[in-house]
């Protein structure tokens, strides 16, 4: 029954990001030990959760479409939804019941889930010169002896071979 409803994800798969097709497919699937009949009932209460999504509109569509898509993304009683401006977009929270509604404008192009941006070091790391700064001083710090270079360890130490 719930692959029937999830069939629109297949059909518009270009326009969804694959975190978010993840977030809503795990939606979907049924909790493990349940009989079908309370499966539905939990699925209707599953699609009432709500994602955080960037709605981005295509190239031909002006400020009064973010602000109609924003208006159709907003629940009311609900958070707000920003308008993107630069970027042509709407940020909102959206329930996964009404992201089929949403795919399915023409208006839309894509549809990216809303996730906090991580810095990975081998570009954030050169981006601030953080690269030249440590291998500057790890060059300085191999010339230097070891603080523990020059201790004796005692004979009969455990795990010391003398």
């Amino acid at each position: 029954m719930a692959g029937l409803d999830a069939a629109w994800i297949r059909a518009h798969a270009a326009k969804l990001d694959r975190n978010l097709r993840h977030e809503i497919l795990s939606s979907y699937r049924p909790p493990r030990y349940t009989p079908c009949w309370l499966n539905r009932v939990f699925l209707r209460w599953r699609l009432r959760r709500r994602v955080p999504v960037i709605i981005q509109l295509n190239e031909g569509c002006g400020l009064d479409d973010c602000h109609a898509i924003a208006s159709l993304a907003s629940i009311p009683g609900g958070p707000k939804s920003c308008v993107l401006k630069v970027i042509r977009a709407v940020a909102a929270e959206v329930p996964i019941s009404h992201i089929p509604s949403l795919v399915e404008d023409a208006r839309v192009s894509r549809l990216t889930y809303d996730r906090p941006v991580r810095a990975f070091m081998d570009v954030a790391a050169p981006a601030v010169g953080a690269h030249t700064r440590t291998s500057r001083t790890w060059r300085r710090r191999c010339k230097r002896p070891l603080p523990w270079a020059s201790v004796r360890w005692p004979t009969g130490c455990a795990g010391t071979t003398s």
